[in-house]
């Protein structure tokens, strides 16, 4: 079985800082469940000064402040991620 690098959760990779206009690739998503209720946080690589840092932002922050560039990402089956 191979590492993936792209996330299952998100439809597309690339996303754009709504205001500083910087494009972030996301690496993985984190869903983290414990005593006092779900979190959900997106590890993202890049940042406004540095484009190769690998920072986290909780998903609800993150949706808000950014959108998705350039194409969707193809949804795969439960049968292609057993064939990778």
């Amino acid at each position: 079985m191979k590492y993936r690098t792209k996330p299952y959760e998100v439809s597309h990779r690339r996303w754009v800082h709504r205001q500083q206009g910087y494009i972030v690739v996301v690496l993985e998503v984190l869903n983290f469940i414990g005593k006092h209720g779900h979190y959900a946080t997106v590890k993202v690589k890049g940042s406004l000064r540095d484009t190769k840092k690998e920072v986290t932002w909780s998903a609800e922050r993150f949706l808000a402040d950014f959108a998705p560039k350039g194409r969707k990402m193809k949804a795969k089956t439960a049968l292609d991620h057993l064939t990778e």
